[in-house]
């Protein structure tokens, strides 16, 4: 969809300039918006016969607020995009023109013009500010820009609306930029021209002690946010997941600077560098962890010692740790200066060739909506495997601590996939809670993938499983008529899977192996054939004559009934975790045709090396009631009920990570373009 831009201008008492400049901006743009943020100037005559929508403030509230009012009332308007030209005259409408290719081709960005201070004869305030300003924007984002306080610029109203905003006055445009990056949202900028009329001639309202303290108060706040290692909540889904290079040069930094004798400020150090360079800092800080003492300054103590006698300091006494104390904090200094980057260089190249190998290289989007696939290389894989071989639990759930806690932090690919989950069952959580609960959810995954593994390669012995409802399994194989176990992405279904070999009669497994897929079902580590027969529902009618035939045989079908395979036609909207989501009917469908009961059947990681097997409901379906999947509502119902029962008992044993509400989300948005 092509951007719909209009022309803001917010104005307080600049009644004498106005008029010229929305003259001629109408003569560039004719859809202009003027934002009288309290004006005492009499400004409605500057107006008067000019075509231009005037939005009023009771009292003055700031240019910021003006701005946003001005974005509300284009959005009620029909408008995506505002361009914001000052009143005061400096800006030259003539410059939209700049404007419009690059909202075009970057619909999602905020462009800011860049003032040309060379053509005009600019107050040497403007220069100092401007440089002061862009300094604090690189700290606050690890990324350069020219011009951070130009009032000339193109905003997304969609942005705008999404950003936590605090600001209402001049201190709004550092505040906005900020906030925009960590958003995620791109800047750009396009070279602009200034006017500065002279001194006796100009107007501004600018009150240098009062608008000078909001941003000095706003740069404070923005920079202590900006130095906390915790990610910031993204309006687009870009990813940022930590390169190779970026992990290995925080990592670099994070040494050089716990090397150096910058006592009792490290820290500090650590953080500010990393945010004005734009590097990670969990992984700056966990580096500089390896320089606590006393082996890193006691090699730059030596080092020091040397290039200031030639030989080592050999002995350790109180005459040379003590008494000459002040010799060894001079080394100490001589040293660190020279093996900080010693030590730099030598941890860069381990770390990115760790990285390298251990970092799985990006995927490319495909137009599935969800992935069977396991987060982690091949290579990681096998280093589970291997202590799983030698040791079971005991050095592969330590290990799972530290990979969890990487993923966590630095994939948002990673996050992204607990989000849908996560923000429906614990809706209230944000922040910190939030990233806590990610990383609960993935370590107890983790584990159960361990146990996975562990069962294929030493057996089932090395797990405890309890099933309590086996009677009820026999009861129905009785009826000769088979059954549908209907399970879900909880818990470790192919953990417990093993337990089932007590069954007399087949067991078939509806499931979709995804290509590419490393990760191994507990069977393939034997290099055995797997206890189940596969079915495949993208083969030949989504695999309904194999179904068919298996349940006329009287054998068991396992199906998965928390996801959706192939067409969303293939789905009902069912309210789970306070909003519709979308759930298959095709096993009820199939149950209504053959009279087969469906099971339905929980498993849940209960201890250290323990599993619960749970028959929740065993639902019967009339015979052939029909065929629309709105028939069958009233059973899946029940199966999704069950579901919500077992997620709100063991919420952290939920895996299904995919956004099981998207299509609601996209009826949400259709509605509001209308």
């Amino acid at each position: 969809m092509n951007p719909q831009i209009i022309i803001v201008i917010p104005v307080y008492n600049h009644g004498k300039t106005l008029r010229r400049v929305v003259t001629e901006s109408l003569k560039i743009h004719n859809k202009i918006i003027v934002v009288d943020d309290g004006s005492t100037d009499n400004l409605k005559d500057s107006l008067s016969g000019l075509d231009v929508k005037l939005v009023r403030h009771d009292k003055n509230l700031g240019k910021g607020a003006a701005i946003l009012t001005g974005a509300k009332e284009a959005k009620k308007m029909g408008y995506t995009h505002i361009v914001t030209i000052d009143a005061d005259g400096q800006h030259d409408p003539n410059d939209f023109n700049k404007f419009i290719p690059l909202i075009f081709e970057n619909q999602l960005s905020i462009i800011v013009g860049i003032r040309n201070f060379e053509m005009t004869d600019t107050p040497s305030s403007s220069y100092f500010g401007r440089s002061f300003s862009n300094f604090w924007f690189r700290v606050q984002t690890g990324q350069k820009i020219c011009d951070s306080q130009s009032g000339f610029r193109a905003y997304p109203i969609d942005v705008l609306e999404q950003l936590k905003l605090t600001e209402k006055h001049y201190s709004f445009e550092v505040e906005v930029l900020v906030k925009a990056l960590w958003a995620g949202i791109t800047i750009k900028e396009v070279n602009i021209s200034v006017y500065y009329p002279p001194k006796e001639l100009r107007v501004s309202h600018f009150k240098k002690i009062k608008d000078n303290y909001r941003i000095a108060r706003i740069n404070t706040k923005l920079t202590m946010r900006a130095m906390l290692p915790l990610p910031h909540k993204k309006i687009v889904n870009l990813s940022n997941d930590i390169s190779p290079f970026k992990m290995a040069l925080s990592s670099s930094l994070g040494v050089f600077l716990g090397t150096l004798p910058l006592i009792g400020s490290h820290t500090i150090a650590i953080l500010f560098a990393s945010s004005f360079f734009n590097l990670n800092k969990f992984v700056a800080l966990s580096a500089s962890q390896l320089c606590i003492p006393p082996f890193i300054p006691a090699i730059c103590i030596e080092a020091g010692y040397f290039i200031r006698h030639g030989r080592f300091l050999t002995e350790i006494s109180m005459q040379t740790i003590g008494y000459e104390a002040l010799d060894r904090l001079y080394e100490y200094i001589i040293g660190s200066i020279l093996m900080a980057p010693v030590f730099a260089i030598l941890v860069y190249l381990i770390v990115y060739i760790f990285a390298f190998f251990l970092i799985k290289p990006k995927e490319k989007n495909t137009a599935k909506n969800w992935t069977s696939k396991s987060i982690g290389s091949k290579f990681q894989h096998k280093i589970f495997y291997f202590l799983i071989r030698i040791s079971g639990q005991i050095l592969s759930y330590p290990l799972l601590y530290i990979v969890v806690f990487y993923y966590v932090l630095f994939s948002s690919k990673a996050r992204w996939k607990a989000h849908f989950y996560l923000s429906h069952r614990f809706p209230r959580e944000k922040g910190i809670m939030k990233i806590i609960n990610t990383y609960r959810l993935f370590l107890s995954f983790g584990k159960i993938l361990i146990d996975r593994a562990m069962v294929g390669i030493l057996g089932t012995s090395k797990i405890e499983i309890n099933f309590y409802d086996k009677e009820k399994i026999l009861e129905l194989l009785a009826e000769k008529k088979g059954f549908i176990l209907m399970m879900s992405h909880v818990g470790g279904w192919q953990v417990v899977l093993p337990t089932l070999s007590f069954l007399d009669v087949p067991v078939n497994m509806l499931i979709q192996r995804e290509e590419g897929d490393i990760d191994l079902h507990y069977f393939e580590h034997r290099g055995i054939s797997p206890p189940y027969r596969v079915i495949d529902p993208t083969s030949y009618l989504g695999g309904t004559l194999e179904i068919l035939d298996v349940l006329k045989k009287g054998e068991i079908l396992c199906v998965m009934g928390d996801r959706v395979l192939g067409s969303i036609k293939n789905g009902v909207h069912i309210n789970f975790l306070g909003e519709k989501a979308i759930f298959p009917y095709s096993a009820f469908k199939i149950a209504s045709v053959t009279s087969t009961p469906i099971v339905i059947f929980f498993s849940c990681k209960t201890g250290y090396n323990t599993y619960e097997l749970k028959i929740a409901e065993i639902i019967r379906v009339p015979q052939n009631i029909g065929r629309k999947g709105e028939l069958f509502i009233p059973y899946i119902e029940k199966f999704v009920h069950a579901l919500e029962s077992f997620v709100k008992e063991y919420p952290y044993q939920f895996f299904n990570f995919y956004n099981m509400w998207e299509e609601n989300y996209k009826n949400q948005r259709k509605e509001n373009d209308y």
